[in-house]
């Protein structure tokens, strides 16, 4: 077992009786298994909350070959309902995933294990409050020091959809509290963070980080190299912060250097990701995503009346660009070949991977998954495909070009599908 692809491991698991305790046992056995191209994982809410679908990634060059076809497996995960939660993260094999009452949990999906995070009511900017229906809300401030009321009040279920705009991990959580989990989060996307076993988020603005801005943040990366988180603004600036020591500091590394978007049309979003190459440079991607809303009707009898209509968005990403990281020259350079490296791009940890020694993967190739917060596009299809840079989209599981054989769960409800690089660590 400890040679399979995590697809044929996991296939063999629900063979029969038999094959299933023997990988039960397997996935105790933390034994290493070979390098893994990283999957899709998505569960629907329609669907028994107990499974999920484990989806390997397929070339773009042999979309209309039989083989195209995504080697996918549905796998029973007792005890752990992601049916019912919502990713916000991935990395070293484990999922960040929001429960109904907006708590997060990081699970290895392969080896069953959890481990339950800070609640969300412990982050500086956050009280809940249980009504008398026992009915769980939150009340959040934008200022907690200056506001007498919250900014809003949000049911657990608005929560987290709202609250958490990524989750980012320093190492697998099998190190207990030696892993780090940064919150990139509402209002504005500020910055908190806590270790395993912490009782509490602590915010990064509290600190008095010096150079470090309050809030803005899109995306951010752990150095193994150095210990140093990287954190990525809207405005395109770089800070780190160093949690390395008994009192953690911050530097601002990369100033604001914004590039300009003119391809001859306009877009409604930008999504930032900050990715480390496997040869220590940093990457600025930026995704040029274009929206149009629409409405549709809520459920028949369908009437005049505007309560029976709902809004929706429909998100797709149209140009993504990426750039290298001139720390030197405190400028972006923008790079037109990925060359045999290929991106995988959404809530899980930016990836840039060699492609060399995984076949099953495309070099030069973004691989996007859908990680649209807009509260319009909860019920449609998934923004997600192949690109290449200066190319339109590849494949994209939008409704312009559905492609059920790459991205069979384009048109599921949420939960958003995320990567992950499957481990038994």
């Amino acid at each position: 077992m400890g040679q399979l692809e995590v697809i044929d491991l996991v296939r063999s698991g629900a063979a029969c009786s038999s094959w299933h305790a023997a990988f039960t046992a397997f996935r105790c056995l933390r034994v290493p298994s070979p390098k893994q191209p990283p999957c899709a994982i998505y569960s629907a809410r329609g669907d028994d909350p107990d499974i999920a679908v484990l989806c390997a990634p397929c070339r773009s060059t042999s979309i209309d070959a039989s083989s195209s076809r995504s080697p996918s497996i549905r796998t029973a995960l007792p005890g752990l309902p992601l049916s019912s939660r919502t990713f916000v993260g991935s990395a070293y094999g484990w999922l960040v995933t929001a429960d109904e009452d907006s708590n997060l949990h990081v699970v290895n999906p392969l080896t069953g294990a959890q481990v339950a995070l800070q609640p969300l009511a412990s982050l500086h900017n956050v009280e809940s409050v249980t009504g008398e229906g026992g009915d769980l809300t939150y009340r959040v401030f934008v200022n907690r020091d200056a506001d007498e009321e919250p900014t809003d009040t949000l049911t657990a279920l608005a929560a987290r959809e709202t609250m958490y705009f990524r989750a980012v991990l320093s190492c697998s959580p099998s190190a207990g509290a030696e892993c780090i989990v940064l919150l990139i989060h509402w209002p504005e996307g500020e910055l908190s963070f806590a270790r395993l076993g912490d009782e509490s988020w602590t915010p990064v603005s509290a600190m008095g980080h010096g150079p470090l801005e309050r809030s803005g943040y899109h995306d951010a990366v752990f150095n193994s190299d150095n210990g140093l988180l990287y954190a990525l603004r809207f405005d395109s600036a770089i800070y780190t912060l160093d949690q390395n020591g008994h009192s953690p500091s911050a530097s601002s590394i990369m100033r604001s250097a914004m590039p300009m978007y003119n391809p001859g049309r306009t877009h409604d979003l930008i999504t930032m990701y900050l990715v480390k190459t496997p040869s220590g440079d940093l990457l600025q991607v930026f995704r040029w995503i274009e929206m149009t809303l629409y409405q549709w009707w809520r459920h028949p009898p369908y009437t005049d009346n505007n309560e029976d209509y709902t809004t929706y968005a429909q998100i797709e990403s149209f140009d993504v660009q990426v750039f290298k990281v001139d720390l030197h020259g405190q400028k972006l350079d923008q790079i037109t070949t990925l060359g045999d490296h290929s991106l995988f791009l959404g809530y899980n940890n930016s990836m840039c991977i060699s492609t060399k020694d995984l076949p099953v993967l495309e070099p030069n190739l973004f691989y996007l998954m859908d990680n649209c917060k807009h509260e319009y596009a909860t019920e449609n299809y998934r923004d997600m495909g192949f690109y290449k840079i200066g190319e339109i989209p590849i494949y994209n599981g939008g409704p312009r070009t559905p492609n059920t054989e790459c991205f069979p769960f384009s048109s599921m409800s949420f939960p958003v599908p995320i990567w992950i690089t499957p481990s038994v660590y």
